[in-house]
């Protein structure tokens, strides 16, 4: 493998006033040559005259330079000038500029208040430091290439060692998944141009890699299938039917999600409505704080009054959490009360012979859908699902969209209606 040469010296090419020359960093590599101007102390070019080459100070602070190139030049798996110049005239040459330690980084800036976010970045640095077997992926490498590599890697099929040591394949990440670390990496990407400012380095989520979108699944449920889940029977003051309830709350309030059904407290009633702030903006800027108002309908009210546990103003309405837990503690109990009511709610599918998925999301997509078939406009279900903008909300009514372009090309062609006429 070709090594560059270099060197230390005067950049001749041009005389400055004065009898200067700019002190550079001289690389030659592949028949080809250039000068990288050193700077002093205060980030300004290093201008010197012929005699001054002989002072000791000046050959301490050459001889500092090309050792921090060969530094640079160790670290790159393969030599180019861009690259070299982005990694040099960096602020600071240290881990942080490793892609996995960046994202790790920036995990521990998120307050444990959004647990589950911080713990998704760490999951995404796990993934690249397993994809990177070992290698430094330093961050001035994160290109357009490596993130199509990166994103195949994912959607390849993999062998997995299961607890009886047998070694089974399991499918590749779906796009969906794919999207969720891309989009985790990007954040990085965008902190990393932000503070370090890196000379020649090109944010390749710009005209470059495309972060792949979830393909459309339709986990809109019909409301003749809710009404049948609604009337399904089950034993009283079972955990079955409380999970059924929990689901069909989810559903009729608005599509809360289940986490903030979970955090709803007393004081979040308000005569005749529910008002909170969505967990996930609690802890943005006020303008981007999004207020859910659920009307408290005869059935939301019911549902409440057959699961509420006793309390006052600042208590917990739900049997799901309780004061002095850690986040970490609050996640894990909402996340268990997540799965319980998806695994009952399959059963009671199964029984009722629905094939659609019924976990917690579809609550929330069946909302959205429903409301839209039963007249309410794109906005009006945008404010209630607490949406930032109309496009997130859009991505949850493909389903319907799907079925009216279909009413609509049908309707285009039938011509029976005129003959009968």
């Amino acid at each position: 493998m070709k090594v560059p040469t270099l060197s230390v010296g005067l950049d001749k090419r041009r005389i400055l006033e004065g009898g200067f020359y700019n002190a550079s960093l001289i690389i030659s590599f592949d028949y080809k040559r250039k000068y990288f101007h050193l700077t002093d102390g205060g980030g300004d070019k290093f201008k010197l005259k012929e005699k001054d080459l002989r002072k000791r100070v000046v050959k301490d602070k050459l001889e500092d330079a090309i050792e921090r190139a060969r530094r640079v030049i160790k670290e790159m798996p393969k030599f180019s000038f861009k690259k070299f110049e982005v990694q040099y005239y960096s602020d600071r040459f240290d881990e942080t500029l490793n892609l996995v330690n960046a994202i790790r980084n920036y995990a521990n800036s998120i307050p444990d208040t959004r647990l589950k976010t911080k713990l998704g970045y760490e999951t995404v640095a796990n993934i690249v430091e397993a994809y990177s077997e070992g290698n430094t992926i330093e961050m001035h490498e994160v290109s357009t290439q490596w993130l199509t590599d990166f994103e195949t890697y994912l959607t390849t099929p993999y062998m997995k060692e299961t607890k009886t040591k047998k070694h089974i394949l399991k499918p590749g990440r779906s796009y969906t998944t794919v999207g969720f670390y891309m989009r985790n990496i990007r954040a990085v990407v965008l902190h990393y141009i932000k503070t370090e400012k890196p000379k020649g380095y090109e944010n390749p989520f710009v005209g470059g890699y495309e972060i792949p979108s979830g393909q459309n699944t339709k986990k809109a449920l019909s409301f003749e299938d809710i009404s049948r889940i609604y009337h399904f029977d089950l034993p009283s003051g079972s955990k079955i039917e409380m999970h059924r309830d929990l689901w069909l709350l989810s559903y009729m309030a608005s599509g809360a999600n289940m986490k903030d059904i979970a955090r709803l407290k007393y004081r979040n009633i308000d005569i005749d409505k529910i008002v909170f702030l969505r967990s996930k903006t609690v802890n943005t800027k006020k303008g981007n704080q999004r207020e859910v108002v659920i009307p408290l309908t005869a059935e939301i009210a019911r549902i409440i009054d057959r699961w509420k546990v006793p309390g006052s103003n600042d208590d917990y309405m739900l049997p799901i959490l309780n004061h002095g837990l850690t986040p970490m503690q609050e996640l894990n109990k909402i996340q268990g009360v997540i799965k319980r009511i998806n695994r009952d709610m399959k059963e009671i599918a199964t029984k009722l012979g629905i094939q659609k998925d019924v976990n917690t999301y579809a609550a929330r997509h069946s909302f959205a859908t429903i409301a839209m078939q039963k007249g309410a406009s794109v906005a009006m279900i945008s404010k209630s699902l607490g949406h930032s903008n109309i496009a997130i909300t859009e991505s949850y009514l493909g389903s319907f969209e799907d079925k009216a372009v279909r009413d609509l090309a049908e309707k285009l062609s039938n011509f029976d209606v005129l003959k009968k006429k």
